[in-house]
């Protein structure tokens, strides 16, 4: 049963713009008005583009429930899927090469920048990223003269290779599209009487573009957006501005759907009030219909430790793991919650990022202790091959201790050879002792510091820059502390961690850890977002409204409890935000 605003939304007639807020039934409009629309002329074609294939099959996929019989009269993809098939169709050939677009683009740089220090690689490459967005530009500081520069280099470049990259497909579409039928670079717009957007408040200026070349060939579109969670202006979406102009350019009829079935009461009137304060919104009267009873909490904490510690209780406490989610504003403060999960035995999966015990240095300490524990030398060669050891040597070490064979280790530290390498003398010095401490449960910890001492002395070359020495250092402490801090003899640890890392799953009952804005478009009975201070969220490297934006997005997940926490001492204070939205 669809509610009075649903109902609009779906025979709003002509050009429509839908407002949809956070748990408002999106989805489900966006199928009950495409086949509306459908119905209304059997003969009648609809065109679906969003962002992901997965979004773009699954709304295909309820569209055609509603509709089995559609065959070719509906047509679902992505913004670049559907501008290749259109470039394809229009007689162009596309040789889509995205991953040689960066050093490609490396090589533009390097050929026009001389002045490094003035114009960095990153500067330069961020600014080419709003140029491949954009179909007009407009030149202004000297930095931009420079980018444009690199850019048309590029594109000399990709264009002498024969490549496309993704933004080319867009870019070549929609300009084809405003040629005349008869020149040779003429793009055929799909020829359909509908066209549906979804997640319209994330589009560049090429996707807005694309959109409004068919509007001009006869496509009746309906966008499906909320401006109150553009949070993607990093990567140029148009938010609020772009809504504004299609219903400018369309007159298109507005609907909001401003009733939630997520949040309770208690959740939605403080992400109400804060969301107000932004200047550049749509305005929504937001209601609910979620009749249960709610809390938002806010907590402070004297430093990160506790507040860790604090959340990690509230979640052993209430015990349904697989109902929350904790938020924070970057990847990098996940990764202690992810530790301290782990150390508690709650289940966790990270969003987005490689698991703890999966990156490069975590992964390299743990097969040396599994090694360890099974006298072979399958983790030590890994060792030894990071530590510069070559090739050559790392053969003769396998021929020599019979490295498949039971029993290699032990071979390893009786059968020395003299024309081993410093390094692989420096390793079988300090295994032996290692091997007699993880026989003990009360001496095992000492594997773990010896391991890590050994491996941030040895494993980095002359090459290594001083921030990936101190980040690789950091992963060793916390791998040393994270498997000090478990009970039990060393193959008991490594147990306990292979069964955290077999239980994180997306679909386990397990606590979702994930940024901000990976929590987009999803919801948990209970959320904690950690980290509220000011200078964090909202973020100093952001515009004050994106991040609040942000903030509503995170508070929306929640349905029934919401945490709110952060440190106060005298180099924190709690965001603003908090007060915004009459929290503190």
């Amino acid at each position: 049963m669809l509610n009075p605003g649903q109902q609009q939304a779906v025979r709003a007639s002509g050009h429509a713009m839908i407002c949809a807020c956070p748990g408002s039934g999106k989805t489900t409009v966006l199928k009950f008005r495409a086949s509306h629309l459908l119905e209304l002329d059997p003969a009648s074609r609809l065109l679906a583009v969003t962002f992901t294939s997965a979004a773009a099959g699954e709304l295909e996929e309820r569209i055609r429930s509603q509709n089995p019989k559609l065959g070719d009269r509906l047509v679902c993809g992505t913004f670049h899927s559907l501008a290749k098939r259109q470039l394809e169709r229009s007689g162009k050939r596309v040789n889509l090469k995205a991953q040689a677009a960066g050093a490609i683009m490396r090589s533009a740089y390097s050929e026009v920048v001389t002045q490094t220090n003035i114009y960095p690689f990153d500067e330069i490459a961020s600014k080419v990223e709003y140029f491949k967005t954009h179909i007009d530009h407009s030149f202004g500081s000297p930095q931009n003269q420079m980018a444009e520069e690199v850019y048309l280099r590029y594109r000399e470049l990709m264009a002498e290779r024969g490549f496309h990259d993704f933004s080319d497909l867009l870019l070549l579409a929609t300009r084809g599209m405003a040629k005349g039928a008869g020149h040779p670079d003429f793009v055929v717009p799909y020829k359909v009487d509908y066209m549906l957007a979804d997640e319209f408040q994330d589009t560049d200026d090429i996707q807005f573009k694309w959109i409004a070349e068919h509007i001009k060939h006869g496509a009746k579109v309906t966008v499906v957006g909320d401006d109150d969670q553009s949070i993607f202006g990093f990567r140029f979406a148009g938010g609020y501005k772009c809504m504004t102009e299609f219903q400018q350019l369309t007159d298109a009829q507005v609907v909001n759907l401003d009733t939630t079935y997520r949040c309770a009461a208690e959740i939605l009137a403080p992400a109400s009030k804060l969301i107000a304060y932004n200047a550049e919104r749509l305005h929504k009267n937001l209601v609910t219909e979620n009749k249960a009873h709610g809390q938002v909490r806010v907590l402070r904490f004297p430093d990160r430790g506790a507040e860790n510690t604090a959340l990690t209780a509230a979640i052993l406490d209430n015990g349904d793991y697989g109902n929350w989610a904790v938020l924070a504003r970057t990847n990098s403060q996940l990764e202690k919650v992810e530790q301290i999960l782990q150390e508690s035995g709650i289940p966790s999966t990270r969003s987005g990022r490689t698991p703890f015990w999966e990156l490069e240095v975590p992964a390299l300490f743990l097969s040396v202790l599994k090694s360890l524990a099974a006298g072979d030398m399958a983790g030590f060669d890994q060792l030894l091959r990071r530590g510069g050891v070559d090739e050559s040597d790392l053969t003769r070490i396998t021929s020599r201790v019979m490295a498949s064979r039971p029993g290699a280790l032990q071979r390893f530290l009786n059968e020395p050879d003299e024309s081993d390498s410093p390094m692989v003398k420096r390793l079988a010095s300090v295994v032996p002792t290692w091997v007699e401490m993880a026989k003990d449960p009360s001496r095992v910890d000492r594997v773990f510091l010896g391991l890590n001492m050994f491996m941030s002395r040895n494993m980095y070359g002359a090459q290594a820059s001083r921030a990936t020495i101190e980040r690789n250092n950091r992963l060793l402490a916390s791998c040393e502390g994270s498997i000090a801090r478990l009970s039990g003899t060393l193959k008991q640890r490594l147990q306990h961690i292979q069964r955290q890392a077999e239980g994180t799953d997306e679909d386990s009952d397990a606590v979702r850890l994930m940024t901000l804005h990976a929590s987009k478009g999803l919801e948990f009975k209970h959320v904690w977002i950690v980290g509220c201070e000011q200078g964090v969220i909202p973020s100093n490297q952001s515009p004050v409204e994106e991040e609040r934006r942000l903030f509503y997005v995170g508070m929306t997940r929640a349905k029934l409890n919401l945490f709110l926490s952060y440190q106060r001492n005298s180099d924190a204070q709690p965001s603003e935000f908090l007060a915004e939205a009459g929290l503190i």
